[in-house]
């Protein structure tokens, strides 16, 4: 994987991860009560914030990835 390529992949994984927390901060109640509440709304919120948390680790597998294909 070239450079640009990796700094690209890392570049959408990157807003991919601002647009699932700011869709998450979005929906987020007052109160932890309100949030037992939410229902469907609170299983989006942890699947988006899910996403988010994956998407780090995606972008640790494209920092690696030289290391690792080199046999270092």
């Amino acid at each position: 994987m070239t450079g640009r390529i990796r700094d690209t992949a890392i570049r959408i994984k990157l807003q991919e991860m601002r647009e699932s927390v700011d869709m998450a901060r979005e929906h987020l109640p007052d109160s932890i009560d309100l949030f037992e509440h939410l229902g469907i709304v609170k299983d989006g919120i942890y699947k988006r914030i899910g996403y988010a948390i994956e998407n780090v680790f995606d972008i640790c597998a494209i920092v690696n990835y030289p290391l690792l294909s080199s046999g270092a």
